[in-house]
């Protein structure tokens, strides 16, 4: 009876969703226009940042840009950043350890590591990037306030040349809100399943050419979701064992961005306590003890000289730090130089920088402190020789202390041949430089680093046709990506080490549109076709998902807003050889459903205030995924929440 249930709740969604979906983009400023009141030139004239480090439309960016808006986000609904990055085209939120202490934001499944090595992640346009593990993620995954999201912006594919290590398979640009009242804010209390309790408050102000936005956002849950399953190790220092974990999140963070002329604040902290359970291994070497703490800092000052219509000098310094306590204390502390020059001259706008990166990891486990010195210089430029032609080229040159320098070029055109068309032709490269971990680590008899390593490359040839009329947004890509030198853990002996070994090809196809009906309603959908072959000629060895499938359906009009979402993943090939010890891979969707009501009227009250409902996983499905590491076993569990439901009530003021 659950499958045929199962079965006609997602007809019924799937049905009404031909070939739609997310180049999703912001609405209008007006919270209470309808879908289908904007027209094309509002859809097109959405601005994006991530791709050049300036603003311009999505259809003239050189990549392949989804654009997540507040209202999406909203009205989608959503407990955390991470629900939202799920229904992202492509994209699979991966507990890459087993946990939920490593999640991982992972576009056309080429994330291969136990971390976010290959995907960046941006706040305002700054890399949110320790380089001690490589991609510690959980943090903004997490915590990150949405109350303070004005628009997600997503690069699918390479970013490193102007953005260095990591943006290797994607780029994800947080935006927050820039509000023009001259003060304001907003308060929220959520309580929900498994004793969740969450406690919000944003507050926003104008004044004198002083402006900001602070957020503060708490999060407790008392009685989490319990695992057990079968860890294999990471035989010869890591033993095999049988391991529970009891999920019970406690989490407290804040961001605040403060402008004051042309000086660019953006402050992010964030401490979670991400559940209790046996010392893992393997697969699973993240899960700790209950009185671990997992502390994230980001913090980035800049300033914009405007020297004349034609230069602008911007620099930066960003500062990540993540702290680790636990029986074994770490520190990781990360310190990015930025130079860049922006402008135009004869017709052909330019971006160019030069970076200086400092890393330092302190902890017992790694025999002493290890420090590791990066340096870079980047250019891109663009031109338009005719109105509808944009040419693009770019590099950068990265530098690692130990070894050699690499480049990572970009070239790619964007044309126009009719106004409701767009075609995209993009050839990027991009790099990911080892951790500290991987390089420096010295633990005589277990693990020890390897200075030599080469970073990890990525080739990827896009192409894209792209569709646009006033309320219907459709487009194809095809990608192909090839992946060199991919660092991995080889044991020899007792002493494990890391080495570049691997290789793999990644193709696939992407397929997103939008369609606005009637005045309320939004209908977006994906399908993405991905497979690869790996240095053997094996075909699929990520053992991700091949297909995947997603859509929703939005109704908005104040003051009722619905919002039902489908992600759906196939299931993988087994696991050669692997034991079949825990559950089986299978496909799994995960089904949210948000409902919302603004009762301001009701009350008196002239500003918005809304009660919600959000139901996470409706089917309530379990799903397992492969073995990232040893492959000695077929599975271990995602570690997402099952069936769950959460209140809201908020207001503002």
């Amino acid at each position: 009876m659950k499958k045929i249930f199962n079965w006609i709740l997602l007809s019924s969604l799937l049905s009404s969703i031909t070939l739609v979906t997310t180049i999703t983009v912001a609405l209008s400023a007006n919270e209470d226009a309808s879908f289908s009141s904007l027209n094309l030139k509002d859809i097109l004239d959405i601005k994006v940042s991530v791709a050049s480090k300036r603003e311009e439309k999505v259809i003239d960016a050189p990549g392949i840009i989804t654009v997540i808006s507040k209202k999406q986000i909203e009205g989608f609904g959503a407990r955390h950043v991470g629900d939202v990055f799920d229904r992202v085209i492509g994209m699979r939120m991966s507990s890459g350890a087993g946990g939920s202490l490593w999640n991982l934001p992972n576009p056309r499944q080429q994330e291969l590591n136990l971390e976010s090595f290959h995907t960046l992640i941006l706040i305002n346009g700054r890399p949110v990037r320790e380089r001690g593990f490589g991609g510690h993620a959980q943090n903004i995954v997490e915590g990150f306030p949405l109350d303070a999201i004005k628009q997600i912006e997503i690069i699918r594919g390479p970013g490193s040349v102007l953005y260095g290590s990591n943006a290797f398979s994607g780029v994800i640009n947080i935006i927050t809100e820039d509000k023009k009242d001259n003060i304001g804010g907003k308060v929220k209390g959520t309580a929900g399943s498994y004793g969740a309790l969450e406690e919000n408050g944003s507050i926003w102000f104008n004044q004198g050419g002083l402006n900001g936005h602070l957020a503060v956002k708490n999060f407790t849950e008392s009685n989490g979701q319990e695992f057990s399953f079968y860890d294999p190790g990471m035989p010869p220092f890591l033993p095999p064992s049988k391991n529970t974990i009891k999920l019970h999140n406690n989490n407290l963070d804040f961001f605040g961005n403060i402008n004051f002329k042309d000086i660019h604040i953006n402050t992010f902290a964030s401490k979670l306590n991400p559940g209790e359970g046996e010392l893992g291994s393997g697969d699973l070497f993240s899960l700790r003890d209950k009185n671990t703490e997992v502390e994230y800092y980001f913090a980035d000052i800049g300033y914009k000289y405007h020297v004349s219509d034609k230069l602008e000098i911007a620099p930066n310094i960003t500062y990540n730090r993540l702290l680790r306590q636990s029986a074994n204390f770490v520190s990781n502390n990360n310190y990015l130089y930025e130079l860049n020059l922006l402008g135009k001259i004869s017709g052909i706008n330019y971006v160019i920088g030069g970076l200086a990166e400092n890393s330092r990891v302190t902890g017992a486990a790694f025999g002493d402190d290890i420090t590791m010195n990066t340096y870079g210089t980047y250019i891109q430029l663009d031109h338009n020789p005719i109105e509808q032609l944009k040419l693009i080229v770019g590099a950068q040159w990265n530098k690692p202390e130990s070894i050699n320098g690499n480049w990572s070029p970009r070239a790619g055109i964007v044309f126009h041949p009719q106004e409701e068309w767009t075609l995209k032709a993009l050839y990027s490269s991009a790099f990911r430089s080892s951790s500290l971990v991987e390089a420096k680590t010295n633990m005589p008899g277990q693990f020890i680093g390897n200075p030599t390593l080469k970073p990890e490359t990525i080739n990827t040839l896009d192409l894209q046709v792209a569709y646009n009329l006033k309320t219907l947004d459709l487009s194809a890509t095809y990608f192909n990506s090839r992946m060199k030198d991919i660092i991995e853990i080889y044991v020899g002996g007792q002493t494990a080490t890391e080495r570049n070994h691997g290789k793999y090809d990644y193709w696939g196809t992407e397929l997103e549109g939008k369609w606005t009906v009637a005045d309320y309603w939004l209908l977006d959908g994906s399908y993405t076709l991905v497979h690869s072959k790996d240095i053997d000629n094996q075909k699929d060895t990520f053992y991700g998902p091949t297909n995947i499938l997603k859509g929703g359906v939005l109704y908005s009009n104040k003051p009722f807003e619905v919002g039902l979402f489908n992600s759906y993943f196939n299931g993988t090939k087994k696991i050669p050889n692997a034991a079949e010890i825990n559950k089986e891979v299978k496909a799994y969707n995960l089904l949210s459903l948000q409902a919302s009501y603004d009762f301001s009227k009701l009350i008196g009250y002239k500003k918005e205030s809304k009660l919600s409902l959000y139901f996470y996983n409706l089917l309530n499905e379990d799903p397992y995924i492969p073995s990232r590491i040893s492959q000695n076993i077929n599975s271990i569990p995602l570690m997402n929440g099952g069936r769950s439901v959460y209140a809201t009530i908020s207001t503002v003021f």
